[in-house]
């Protein structure tokens, strides 16, 4: 009897061992898996405006391997009598994921600075289509209008809406190598 207790206690001492050896293993591979991958993404921005008042500004990066972004997203002014502020600091943009692939959430306000006439800002993403990366945008703000898919936006003159656009890994073992995504947004306004 002593025999077979001592027996069984050597198997499932055993056992938990290559349980043990087996969870690591595990464990360790899918350490190595999320460390060893890539996550760049590189693209642009861009926005046309023809006879609007508007401005852009960024006013948040998290989760990029360079949240500075040092020269890059001036702010923009788009009016009937001209645009100011360096568009082409939304282009050429290196939008790397950290490490651990946490997600990129980039945001920014459009100001309508009209006095009366409402503005419609509609956006068309491309070069994004990568399995692995997830994009979603989310649109607030006092005075604005979206329709489902956040595609279209309305703002009320004088009013501000934030966009906040998170790109994210489904797959943190799997690489992602994109170097020209677009978001490119179209400002017009509603005849008076």
């Amino acid at each position: 009897m002593e025999k077979k207790l001592r027996a069984r206690t050597i198997k499932t001492v055993i056992a938990c061992a290559i349980m043990f050896l087996a969870i690591s293993s595990l464990v360790g591979y899918i350490t190595w898996a999320a460390v060893t991958s890539q996550f760049n993404l590189g693209g642009q921005i861009t926005f046309t405006a023809t006879g609007v008042e508007a401005t852009v500004t960024k006013t948040g990066l998290t989760g990029a391997q360079d949240e500075t972004q040092s020269g890059k997203f001036a702010e923009l002014t788009f009016s009937p009598n001209g645009n100011s502020g360096d568009a082409s600091t939304w282009s050429g943009l290196n939008l790397a994921f950290k490490e651990d692939a946490t997600n990129i959430v980039l945001t920014f306000t459009i100001k309508n600075n009209g006095k009366t006439r409402t503005l419609n800002v509609a956006i068309v993403e491309s070069g994004i289509a990568e399995s692995n990366l997830g994009l979603t945008c989310d649109v607030t703000g006092e005075g604005t209008s979206k329709n489902t898919d956040y595609k279209s936006v309305d703002i009320e003159a004088g009013k501000t809406a934030t966009y906040t656009i998170t790109l994210s890994v489904s797959d943190k073992t799997q690489d992602i190598n994109i170097s020209n995504f677009q978001l490119a947004f179209t400002l017009t306004t509603a005849e008076a």
